[in-house]
């Protein structure tokens, strides 16, 4: 009977174990599912265009061109994962900008910014939170056409 009682115990840990990791399996599955579905709608809100560069990206992939997900303020400096902070940019604009402000990363752009030229068909969150770098990119000097 001591033998039964002392095996019980890790038989419902290694149970709960099991569980507990599915349930992180799932979790994580959702949150994927969740990251393709916000950046493919992101995306096309852009026209599959880098909020930087303007370089067309492609779905997927690990491409200079793919498109990610970039947070307008980094998770590291307060960010979250919510949508309106959220914009889409290719892999090599969203690699160079790390965690830097955005504000410096279109300052030293050395094109205008795309997010400028996108119009009518960029969010209106995008044009709130990139709206006030534009008279500050511009006043820096960078062969602006």
């Amino acid at each position: 009977m001591d033998q039964f009682e002392s095996a019980q115990p890790s038989i419902d840990a290694a149970k709960r174990a099991a569980e507990i990791e599915l349930a992180w399996t799932i979790h994580l599955e959702t949150l994927g599912a969740r990251k393709i579905r916000v950046r493919k709608r992101l995306a096309e809100a852009q026209g599959w265009r880098c909020c930087y560069c303007g370089v067309r990206m492609i779905d997927g992939g690990q491409s200079p061109s793919s498109a990610t997900l970039e947070h307008v303020v980094p998770r590291c400096q307060g960010g979250t994962d919510a949508e309106d902070n959220l914009v889409v940019a290719c892999c090599t604009c969203n690699t160079a900008r790390a965690d830097r402000p955005w504000q410096d990363f279109v300052a030293d752009l050395p094109v205008r910014p795309a997010f400028q030229s996108f119009g009518a068909s960029v969010p209106c969150r995008i044009e709130s939170a990139m709206t006030c770098c534009i008279s500050e990119a511009e006043s820096v000097s960078h062969n602006c056409s």
